[in-house]
């Protein structure tokens, strides 16, 4: 009998122990989709179990045709053991069932907050830095260690007239100091003082597919009249957005580029509950 299976870039180690038609991937931030390939089951029921020797997790989910269903650990799960103290981290088993069969199982660590070990420091911005920061005020300035080196992450503003700019520099430093990335946003002809804005605190640093190279994230504010309120998170470089207006009601648009990275799309879709849709 051939296996076949499916391999993503954002999956880890995964022990296949059933599979003839089943297709299924394990992301770093405990969120699991499974599907039939052939789609011969029309509709099916899918039972998660997640468990260790002192806690019990399980979920069961309708499954139809080759559609992917997708579960999340722990918020789509129910509690059915626990002991009267939980300590963090925990090894867990996972295993989903069809039809009393064993589509995959797998281990995993779990920890209740984002992914990675890295940390973010208040500091001052290097002297050789400041000339980068031409007609701009300086509001914050962080560093942190990763596989690239030394990262600094600063956020400065500018006001001219009518018009402001929003500023975040994210450099990389070795022997010296590389601009890895600017992120620019900006309000012409706006009579308003307040037209941009850091969101100070929501500045966050993560690794959530633990290559050692860090993800910031933060929020800020842009408009005249009617202001949107964005998250973005730069990485290696690249930028990643999503963006909402003054009627946060009606939610918010995706950057096209987080269509290829969905743990870091659900990441800012949680930033967003959690810190706009308060």
């Amino acid at each position: 009998m051939k296996l076949y299976f499916f391999q993503s870039l954002l999956i880890f180690t995964i022990k296949l122990t059933y599979s003839q038609t089943w297709d299924y991937k394990i992301f770093n931030d405990n969120v699991y989709e499974l599907r039939d390939r052939w789609g011969d089951s029309q509709k099916y029921i899918a039972k998660f179990y997640v468990h260790n020797d002192s806690i019990s997790y399980y979920y069961e989910t309708k499954g139809e045709k080759d559609n992917w269903i997708q579960v999340a650990f722990p918020k789509d799960f129910k509690l059915i053991k626990t002991p009267n103290q939980i300590t963090y981290p925990q090894k867990f088993i996972i295993k989903a069932e069809v039809l009393r069969e064993t589509v995959f199982t797998d281990t995993i660590t779990y920890y209740p907050g984002p992914k990675g070990k890295l940390q973010l420091f208040p500091t001052e911005i290097p002297i050789e830095l400041n000339s980068n920061f031409i007609n701009e005020k300086p509001l914050d300035a962080y560093h942190w260690e990763d596989s690239l080196g030394m990262n600094y992450f600063i956020r400065t503003t500018n006001h001219t007239g009518y018009s402001s700019h929003i500023y975040f520099y994210h450099f990389t430093k070795n022997k010296t100091c590389t601009l890895k990335r600017k992120h620019v946003d900006y309000v012409n002809n706006c009579e308003s003082k307040s037209n941009v804005n850091h969101v100070i605190e929501s500045i966050q640093i993560t690794d959530l597919n633990e290559d050692n190279i860090a993800e910031v994230s933060c929020v800020y504010n842009v408009g005249c009249h009617e202001k949107q309120t964005k998250i973005f998170m730069l990485t290696e470089g690249k930028k990643y957005l999503i963006r909402g207006d003054q009627n946060l009601q009606k939610g918010y648009k995706i950057g096209r580029e987080l269509t290829k990275e969905p743990e870091f799309l659900r990441f800012l879709q949680n930033k967003w509950d959690n810190e706009i849709n308060k």
